[in-house]
């Protein structure tokens, strides 16, 4: 499926889908890490915040570096309903509820690498691309034990 904005070039069009998903769960993180409220998952969205923030600068600079792409990433609808869903709640609810919402969106991203992975024709990329499906997949298993505990 092709989205708006595709350029036909897997390289590019990887990394402005990927800028888009990052954005996603950095707006997601913010908007926990501001809560007033105590919350258990204050720490892991920091964290989360921390590699998301790294990758984007990475990937934001290949952008303007390789493509002269000065790209603006969104928050695409899926994310931003997951965002939404969050804002009601609070306490062990909320916790919750995010916990599985991060791990729906890194799953997201893990497909969004493997339908993308075959098609990568920059070397670099594809490394890149390997490293943050193993990242993602990292934080499935973290947070599903975290969602347990």
């Amino acid at each position: 499926a092709t989205m708006p904005g595709m350029t036909n070039n897997p390289n590019h069009d990887f990394l402005r889908m990927m800028t888009d998903h990052h954005q996603g769960l950095i707006h997601m993180v913010h908007k926990t890490i501001e809560r007033k409220d105590k919350l258990r998952v204050k720490g892991e969205a920091t964290t989360l915040d921390h590699q998301q923030d790294e990758e984007m600068d990475t990937m934001m600079t290949v952008l303007e570096q390789k493509y002269k792409d000065p790209y603006t990433p969104t928050v695409t609808p899926k994310d931003q309903a997951m965002i939404d869903a969050l804002t009601p709640l609070s306490g062990a609810a909320y916790d919750h509820q995010f916990l599985e919402n991060v791990i729906a969106h890194q799953q997201a991203g893990v497909q969004m690498i493997d339908q993308f992975l075959p098609k990568l024709t920059d070397a670099k990329l594809k490394t890149m691309a390997e490293t943050m499906k193993a990242d993602q997949q990292q934080d499935i298993v973290r947070l599903q034990r975290e969602l347990k505990s």
